[in-house]
Formats: structure tokens, sequence, C-alpha cells
């Protein structure tokens, strides 16, 4: 009876030696654990959503440009344009100006512009001339920035109000400096229009 008991205690202890090798083997076979990578994904994604959003949309005043424009001025006053073409540009008088642009883009803007006038010239007034313009630019590759441009203007010498059309390009030496031509004619309210050939450096800030 106590061999028995003795060789019943052995098979229980065998028995759950063996089980336990058993379940040690299982559980060694399982596969580990991979890390949940679904909401880092998510965050990489939603970053690079964000930041094509930005640069597909820049804020408005990241499109702004401002530029100072120094130019001098050769002025013909021969009436219609086609006169100036048949009598030639002689006798035209000169000058010098300052000029701000504002772009919105690289297409659109304003030029705010006004002609002083000569130091044996001087009459009392801050400025011979005044204008305002719409600009229409249309950049190339080869760093020329053709332009139209339209607007009104003062003229405080004979207190009279014009309009004037014109076309300009400008070269760009470097990012921030650029070399610029001008062809305006202006319509003079009263008394003769001219044409006024424009020539001066910019700097882009």
């Amino acid at each position: 009876m106590n061999k028995l008991k003795s060789h019943s205690r052995k098979f229980a202890q065998f028995a759950s030696l063996l089980l336990f090798a058993c379940f040690a083997c299982f559980a060694g076979n399982l596969p580990a654990a991979e890390p949940d990578n679904r909401r880092g994904e998510a965050d990489s994604e939603l970053t690079t959503r964000a930041e094509l959003v930005t640069k597909a949309d820049p804020s408005f005043s990241e499109q702004i440009s401002v530029s100072l424009e120094t130019f001098g001025t050769y002025s013909v006053a021969r009436g219609p344009f086609e006169d100036v073409l048949k009598n030639g540009l002689s006798g035209g008088t000169f000058g010098t100006g300052i000029a701000v642009n504002t772009f919105y883009g690289d297409h659109v803007g304003l030029k705010l512009d006004a002609i002083v006038p000569a130091v044996d010239d001087a009459r009392g007034s801050l400025f011979d001339y005044t204008s305002l313009s719409f600009v229409l630019r249309f950049p190339t590759p080869i760093r020329l920035d053709p332009y139209g441009l339209a607007g009104v203007g003062r003229n405080w010498e004979t207190d009279r109000w014009n309009t004037h059309v014109g076309v300009g390009t400008a070269f760009r030496l470097t990012d921030n400096v650029s070399v610029l031509g001008e062809l305006r004619h202006i319509f003079e309210s009263r008394g003769a229009d001219y044409t006024q050939i424009r020539a001066g450096l910019s700097y882009k800030f």
C-alpha cells in the first residue's frame, strides 16, 4: 500500500513537470507582439497634410512683396502718341523720381510714384507729379519681368489731373536688385498730352 502511494506521488510529480514543459514550449512558440504604430502613422500623415496645405496656400502676408525704385525721366510734350513717333523726342525735359511697388504674388501690384522738382526749378511744391498705377507683371525664367500699367496722376505744376498707360520691363540682377525701363503716355485733362521715358533701379525688400 505504501509502495502504491509512493508510485502515485511520483506519477503526479512527473505529470506536473510534463504539463509545465509543454506549456513552456507552447508559450515560446507564440509570435512576439508587434508595437502598435497605427497612431504614429496617423500623426505623421496629419503632419504631412498640414505641411502640404501650408505650402499650397501660404498666408496673405507671405505673398506680399514691396520694392523701392529710384529713376530718371525724360518727358516730351507732343500731343497724341503718333505725333511723338512722327516728330521724335527732341526738346524734352529731364527729371528724377521715386516709387514704391507693392505686389500680391508675382503678377498683380500697385505702383505709387512721384517726380521731384529740379533744384533750380523748385516752386514751393514737394513734387512736380504723382501717380498711382495698377500693374500687371509677367515674370519669365530668363530674369526679365515685362509689365503693363495704367492709372491716374496729378500734375502739381499745372494743378491738373491726368491718366496714363504704359509698358516696361525689369531685369533681375539679383533676387533683390533690378534695372528697369518704362515708357508711358500721359493724357492730360487739359493741355497737350506727353510721353515719358523712365530708367532706374529697383530694390526688393
